[in-house]
């Protein structure tokens, strides 16, 4: 959120701002555990959307229909035994985990976990939800011993 923070402050002074990639210049770690992550991304998920509730949903809806369901269907499928729909819930699997693989590559990140993009995005939408019941509590958020409101 400090960087969103930051570009809306220099974009309000009337400076132009762009996003780049940087990757190849610069290397950060921001996280060193998963406590880390969940901590990270919960401080960041609701905020990041602007505190809306129909767009944090929206955006969970289309993860799960794009990433979730093809898992779902081609387990449905093998228990049905049919095979085109076994096909088909393989390829769009693998259209997703395709993607997910190529922004990898592309940040100079293993493309390797891009199999586990269910879990990754089961993962998000539970730390999503846990951080617009903090938003919605106004209880605040910690990271690295500051808090955010």
């Amino acid at each position: 959120m400090d960087d969103m923070a930051l570009a809306r402050r220099v974009k309000e002074q009337g400076f132009p701002f762009t996003l780049a990639s940087i990757h190849p210049f610069v290397y950060m770690r921001m996280y060193e555990s998963g406590q880390e992550v969940w901590e990270g991304y919960r401080k960041n998920l609701f905020p990041g959307v602007n505190r809306s509730i129909a767009l944090l949903s929206s955006v969970f809806c289309l993860y799960t229909l794009l990433y979730l369901a093809p898992i779902i269907c081609l387990m449905v499928a093998l228990l049905k035994l049919d095979v085109l729909s076994i096909c088909l819930a393989i390829l769009c699997y693998g259209l997703g985990v395709s993607i997910k693989a190529a922004i990898d590559i592309e940040n100079g990140r293993t493309s390797a976990m891009a199999f586990l993009l269910p879990v990754s995005i089961l993962s998000l939408i539970a730390i999503g939800f846990a951080s617009m019941k903090i938003g919605l509590k106004k209880e605040g958020y910690e990271w690295k011993g500051r808090r955010y409101e």
